[in-house]
């Protein structure tokens, strides 16, 4: 009676591990979609699981050359299924490929329309790595050629228009003696631009035309000294004072010197005329002159001390005069 157990349910579990192989098998040919041939070939192995089952059970009780039989029939049947596997898996392969055709086409637009928004925004290093695709992924190398170039046109022309609008922002900070702000963009487009024509030059433009304003104002302060021109020498120097470096002040001391003593004698001659004439007022502002140009000298000290004195008195002359 075991015998007769075991002869009718050992084929169960032979024809269920080959059935769970057809289909792990089909899975992988066909992937996760769903497929015509796999809904056939699961109703095959359906009825085919039937037939053997009624089979066996209709003769279970026969001798062993029986069973032999059905062994045999199953052996046919899987390798029946396995031809048809082989079959399914080389036309999923032709499938595959006939796809890869005829989304080419389709493909290569998409990456050509991408090319152009990339260039359209200003990305061109983004455009020319997808110009890379063009020939290494389609081989159109002539093509791809005439893609560089175009997006090296308009890089150029962007570069220029930016580098224009900063030039003309770099002349009214050098007209403005502000040669830092002037410098510091200059610098700014030539890392930004490295090697362009426009940016490349533009620092060492700025320095030429700083150095040239130097020249003009040291020549004019030359001539005033010369010429013994107090307030212009004094002028002249305060805006050489974001020009010169400490070798050229040491340079230019002497003939500073002689024009500050020049002036502080002027300035003391006039304070001390407008006190003994009693023009408050003209006394106060000469003596504000002096705090202000020479605030440790002696002069500076002595309108000090004299400075409250001359407030009263200009008030008091105030007061006689609305009397």
């Amino acid at each position: 009676m075991s015998q007769q157990k075991d002869i009718r349910t050992w084929p169960y579990f032979v024809l269920a591990a080959a059935y769970l192989g057809v289909v792990a098998i089909v899975h992988v040919a066909h992937g996760n979609g769903p497929s015509a041939n796999l809904e056939v070939l699961g109703l095959v192995l359906t009825l085919l699981a039937w037939a053997i089952c009624r089979q066996i059970k209709s003769s279970a009780s026969q001798n062993a050359d029986r069973l032999t039989e059905i062994t045999n029939l199953v052996a046919e049947r899987m390798e029946q299924f396995s031809v048809m596997l082989n079959l399914i898996s080389e036309q999923q392969l032709i499938s595959e490929r006939a796809k890869a055709v005829a989304f080419r086409d389709k493909d290569y637009d998409a990456l050509h329309r991408a090319i152009r928004e990339e260039m359209a925004r200003g990305q061109y290093d983004a455009a020319l790595l997808l110009v890379n695709d063009v020939e290494n992924s389609f081989g159109y190398k002539q093509e791809s050629e005439q893609l560089r170039s175009e997006i090296a046109q308009l890089r150029d022309a962007a570069i220029r228009r930016i580098a224009t609008e900063a030039i003309a922002q770099i002349d009214r900070d050098c007209s403005a003696e502000k040669w830092d702000q002037a410098i510091g963009l200059a610098e700014r487009l030539a890392a930004t631009y490295p090697g362009h024509e426009m940016t490349l030059p533009l620092r060492q433009q700025v320095i030429q035309r700083k150095d040239a304003v130097k020249q003009t104002l040291l020549q004019r302060w030359r001539d005033a000294v010369a010429l013994k021109d107090i307030d212009g020498s004094i002028n002249i120097l305060r805006q050489l004072d974001i020009y010169v470096t400490a070798e050229e002040v040491s340079q230019l001391r002497d003939g500073a010197l002689e024009i500050f003593k020049a002036r502080i004698e002027r300035l003391r001659e006039h304070f001390k005329k407008d006190v003994h004439e009693k023009n408050w007022a003209d006394a106060i502002q000469v003596g504000q002159d002096i705090l202000a140009d020479f605030p440790t000298s002696k002069l500076a000290q002595e309108v000090r001390d004299m400075m409250d004195m001359l407030q009263t008195r200009k008030a008091e002359e105030a007061v006689t005069a609305n009397a």
